[in-house]
């Protein structure tokens, strides 16, 4: 069963809808966790291009189907991040995946 999760795991999409004209800036980051078979642990974490942990979004468990999180795109101090490229990565038990966003000011 666990080979089973591994494959239903990978259908994890993430979409990402940035809204620069509002005030302050809000990043809205939407994901699918299909075929989560039980409530698993998640992490959502924002990088700088450094490698350095900007923000934690998400650290609880999630069930199967579609999240939504607001990133008001401040980091940890509630600091506006700058302008450039960050990273978001989603991790579950067995599933990591990571991909790269630019954030327009």
């Amino acid at each position: 069963m666990a080979y089973i999760r591994n494959i239903l795991l990978l259908l994890i999409t993430i979409n990402i809808v940035i809204a620069q004209d509002t005030r302050p800036s809000v990043a809205v980051l939407d994901f699918d966790a299909k075929g989560i078979p039980e409530p698993t642990m998640v992490n959502f974490i924002i990088y700088d291009i450094m490698g350095r942990t900007v923000a934690t979004l998400i650290n609880e468990q999630k069930n199967e189907g579609y999240h939504s999180i607001v990133w008001n795109t401040r980091n940890q101090i509630d600091v506006p991040v700058a302008a450039g490229i960050y990273f978001y990565q989603i991790q579950t038990n067995n599933f990591v995946k990571t991909k790269k966003m630019v954030i327009l000011k």
